[in-house]
């Protein structure tokens, strides 16, 4: 398949994305074999309307209801088999990629068909590697950002927020598993990726943006109030819907992880949070019929699932 003749599917998933439209947008708007498909999660900013006005060949669908990460980038995978696309983009909302390096990733894909993931190098300005990326790929061989280069490196996880997916991994692995409304779905995903052989991988040489907000402070102080949302299910769910491990396997680590952390708590005296230990595992206990009889049956069969 000639590099310059594929169709490209740009998913960009939106919540109150007013400061992030002209960052996120313009790399690859208006590009000949680019298609951009934004999906709104309910915006209650201008997000929609500053796309209609200065992005109007943007594909975009307003959603009544905030659907989460994963069933929105479902709606976009959705369109892109419909559409024939032969390769689909995701770009979270605070990130950015020029045409130059998704070329890069196309180039990569097209010579590396046991790759069903491929990832840029994250950036967080010009000259540094974002934080969470370093930690990602301590343990591969790369040393040092080269432009120049185009080895596909071997990585165990990247996360979601810039992923070159070719449209056969789509069509085998399905989308994002609705169990996960937001956090941990990438990392669902990915081990499905493996489960059915595929490996996940980033382009030394391809440069993209992933601005963050670095707000320690804030995030410590929320982390304790927000306990009984999805990162805390999600590390048990995560585990649970594992199909390359034993349903028994999965479950002693489940246990593990929740009694672990009830001791840790009960000898502290932090009650509050025993509380939510006892919470948020009875809600995991209640959702065990459904991930051991209909979630990991799923994700073992090949086809579009979730879609």
């Amino acid at each position: 398949m000639n590099l310059y003749s594929t169709k490209t599917a740009i998913i960009i998933v939106t919540y109150n994305a007013k400061k992030w439209v002209d960052i996120c947008l313009p790399p690859l708007y208006d590009i000949e074999n680019f298609t951009i498909i934004v999906i709104d999660n309910a915006s209650r900013d201008e997000t929609c309307s500053i796309i209609k006005k200065k992005y109007p060949n943007v594909h975009l669908i307003e959603s009544k209801e905030n659907l989460g990460f994963g069933k929105a980038n479902n709606l976009g995978m959705r369109i892109a088999i419909d559409e024939d696309f032969d390769y689909v983009f995701l770009q979270n909302q605070d990130a950015a990629i020029d045409e130059k390096n998704l070329k890069k990733l196309i180039k990569a894909a097209q010579s590396n068909s046991e790759f069903g993931i491929i990832s840029p190098v994250h950036f967080k300005n010009d000259n540094e590697i974002e934080n969470l990326f370093t930690g990602y790929i301590k343990n591969t061989p790369f040393k040092h950002f080269d432009a120049q280069s185009e080895r596909l490196i071997n990585a165990d996880f990247i996360n979601a927020a810039l992923w070159l997916l070719p449209i056969k991994t789509i069509r085998e692995i399905g989308g994002f598993n609705p169990l996960f409304s937001h956090y941990g779905e990438d990392v669902d995903y990915v081990k499905r990726v493996n489960y059915f052989d595929y490996k996940l991988g980033f382009v030394e040489g391809a440069k993209a943006f992933h601005y963050r907000d670095y707000d320690m402070e804030k995030i410590r102080k929320e982390s304790s109030q927000k306990r009984h949302f999805g990162p805390w299910h999600t590390k048990y769910y995560s585990l649970l819907t594992d199909v390359n491990k034993s349903s028994f396997s999965v479950f002693w680590h489940v246990s593990y992880l929740f009694l672990t952390s009830l001791a840790k708590h009960i000898v502290q005296f932090n009650f509050n949070s025993v509380k939510w230990d006892l919470k948020i595992f009875s809600d995991v206990i209640l959702k065990m019929p459904y991930i051991y009889k209909i979630n990991r049956k799923q994700i073992t069969q090949k086809g579009e699932l979730f879609l």
